[in-house]
């Protein structure tokens, strides 16, 4: 009887942390999609929204891709330390892979801001101006 009731709680408490969990995730993936404030704050025409929407998908995609293929070289790489001879050469060929593809992600962000200040208008520029110095300041940098 008793091992019963403490398998019964241990499945009640499985099912609550999932909804928890679950519950956790979708606030996190709404908070992940919606347009950030200081977006909104730049007060944005038709035009603007429609062609930052469309390099926003188009770099979203770009970004994904470039994420899965590092996170299989990084898979491969870790193939490759276990071996008992792991190959030296074979390893630093794995590891330029990486490093030529997280600097082409950062490129396309890098490309993404300047793009988006092309569309701007001096008033909006200077509002995001305000706002990267606010970041920074607020988060700090890495220089």
């Amino acid at each position: 009887m008793f091992k019963i009731k403490n398998y019964f709680l241990l499945i009640l408490l499985l099912l609550t942390m999932q909804n928890t969990y679950a519950s956790e995730r979708s606030s996190r993936h709404k908070q992940k999609h919606q347009q950030p404030n200081w977006i909104k704050n730049l007060d944005l025409d038709k035009k603007q929204i429609k062609f930052i929407k469309t390099r926003r998908t188009y770099e979203k995609e770009k970004i994904r891709k470039i994420r899965g293929s590092i996170k299989s070289y990084k898979k491969d790489l870790r193939v490759e330390l276990a071996k008992p001879n792991a190959d030296d050469k074979k390893i630093n060929s794995i590891m330029t892979e990486i490093s030529v593809l997280k600097k082409s992600a950062l490129k396309s962000r890098v490309n993404s801001i300047k793009n988006l200040k092309k569309i701007l208008k001096p008033e909006q520029k200077k509002k995001m101006k305000k706002h990267l110095i606010l970041y920074k300041e607020t988060y700090g940098s890495n220089d």
